[in-house]
């Protein structure tokens, strides 16, 4: 039996491929047989890894599509004659693109319609967050349940970068920020809120700034443009990197800073979370869902506060300390096996589920409630 995911693209250093990956490795391990089919040309080096239309499923087959995005993967997932589950990423909002990328702004300017039009196709969904369970709901969706992604952090962070380490280890206070240099990521927030930081606070401080610049090279330029401005040093933009670069730059860190005002998840934050990092992150979208009652949130982006606030969590060391224990506490809703485990069971209800005899919903939820009981 074949158990395979479909998505638009895989790339490097993104958390949704990184994710399906994973799904893989799970499967693999569990006796099926399972394959990725994109549209891209990325990572079809890997055997595994094929172009979307050459599956052909038997109708027993599963076959899961990853949803944050426009593509022709809606129509071909929609006309598949096999078991079909759809995992729900969130999207960004088309508004932010406008005037700034054509291309992806299209995309995303009607993707609510092709959702929708997945109402009935999919005998299965799932959400990645709670944030994003309740907006598919709105889109007609039912039997929804929420999965996060499961990565694991262990070997995934087990090597790091001397020289990172060797160059910046100094009596500087390192502020990070992890994610797509994209318009949603509002990294323009991020730099202002340094600039006061820097400026009225601590002049021996620098930003760090980990993601591709690639996605959205006018809102990059625009970035460094207001960087300049603003007369500010000692920010660094990495653009892609690897994992050993990532875990170097998350052991720098004394603090995460996340200004995002759309988020699916937010995976940053966990991967802040599972290095000790306090954070600071803007109250929107799926960030509070991720957080829980952990972090630091802030519900309106007064800059010069936000820095203060900055400067209070470094120094008050009872305050840093709750802080830290709160996320270590909410890192154990996100740990790997349990959600590992409590995917595959949404995997084997669908494998024998069988609508004459009990609807699916019921038996899902009957199945979840023996296995946490």
């Amino acid at each position: 039996m074949e158990i395979s995911q479909l998505t638009p693209s895989l790339s490097k250093m993104d958390s949704i491929s990184n994710y399906i990956f994973e799904i893989r490795r799970l499967l693999i391990k569990n006796g099926f047989i399972s394959n990725i089919y994109i549209e891209n040309k990325e990572f079809l080096f890997l055997n595994f890894v094929k172009y979307y239309w050459n599956y052909k499923p038997n109708k027993e087959d599963i076959i899961i599509l990853h949803a944050s995005i426009g593509s022709k993967l809606t129509n071909f997932f929609k006309n598949l004659k096999c078991k079909k589950i759809l995992i729900y990423h969130s999207h960004t909002p088309a508004s932010f693109f406008e005037d700034i990328d054509e291309e992806k702004f299209m995309l995303l300017k009607n993707y609510d319609d092709d959702l929708r039009s997945l109402s009935k196709s999919a005998d299965y969904v799932l959400a990645d967050s709670d944030f994003n369970k309740q907006y598919i709901e709105k889109l007609g969706f039912i039997n929804i349940h929420t999965s996060p992604i499961f990565l694991n952090f262990k070997d995934r962070f087990k090597n790091d970068d001397s020289k990172i380490l060797e160059k910046f280890d100094d009596d500087y206070i390192n502020i990070i920020c992890v994610g797509r240099i994209v318009p949603n990521k509002k990294i323009e927030d991020v730099i202002k809120v340094f600039y006061y930081y820097k400026k009225f606070i601590n002049q021996k401080s620098r930003l760090f700034l980990i993601g591709s610049t690639s996605n959205v090279k006018i809102y990059y330029k625009n970035l460094l443009e207001y960087i300049k401005r603003l007369d500010l040093n000692d920010i660094y933009f990495t653009n892609k990197i690897r994992d050993s670069d990532l875990t170097s730059y998350y052991k720098l860190a004394d603090l995460f800073v996340y200004m995002s005002e759309h988020e699916g998840i937010g995976l940053p934050l966990i991967e802040a979370m599972y290095f000790k990092i306090p954070i600071i992150a803007f109250n929107a979208t799926a960030v509070p869902y991720t957080l829980g009652n952990s972090g630091v949130l802030v519900n309106e982006k007064d800059h010069k506060r936000i820095a203060e606030l900055i400067n209070l969590v470094l120094n008050d060391s009872n305050l840093k300390k709750k802080i830290l224990d709160g996320q270590e506490e909410r890192l154990k809703y996100f740990d790997s096996e349990r959600l590992q485990e409590r995917f595959m069971q949404h995997i084997l209800e669908l494998k024998n589920f069988d609508s004459r005899v009990i609807p699916l919903k019921n038996r899902t939820e009957k199945l979840i409630d023996e296995a946490e009981n």
